[in-house]
């Protein structure tokens, strides 16, 4: 198994809460009030139509950008590529999302993962981490 979805799958507690304590954006994030994080969500989705607000976060990437507003029409692929081209990777390194402990469909449309995993305060939050896929 590849050592960092390993380390995604071990975080889960005994409860199956995933555990975000090695996430320091979104810890931070979510340390706002709930009332302020539903209202800059409310504020971007009336100023974007059909786009949806996305937190990223990472243990073995370093994220210049943390919070996306992404089209609702894209698929996660599309959404991925374009963090490839935000990522420095070398060529044998591919990136994956997940939401908690869930490997997110490359082929599913970002509104369909948003209605399915988006937090109570309107947010999705995913975790992108990169692996060697060519050996």
């Amino acid at each position: 198994m590849l050592e960092g979805f390993k380390n995604i799958l071990n975080s889960n507690n005994i409860n199956n809460e995933f555990n975000y304590d090695e996430y320091n954006f979104i810890i931070n994030f979510k340390k706002q009030k709930m009332e302020n994080r539903i209202s800059m969500c409310d504020k971007i989705i009336l100023s974007h139509y059909n786009k949806l607000a996305i937190i990223l976060d990472s243990k073995n990437i370093k994220l210049e950008k943390h919070k996306y507003i992404v089209p609702n029409n894209i698929t996660i692929a599309q959404f991925l590529f374009t963090l490839r081209n935000r990522i420095s990777l070398n060529s044998s390194e591919s990136i994956f999302l997940f939401h908690k402990t869930h490997l997110i469909d490359p082929g599913q449309y970002v509104k369909i993962i948003h209605e399915k995993y988006k937090d109570e305060d309107g947010f999705l939050y995913l975790l992108v981490e990169k692996e060697n896929v060519f050996g």
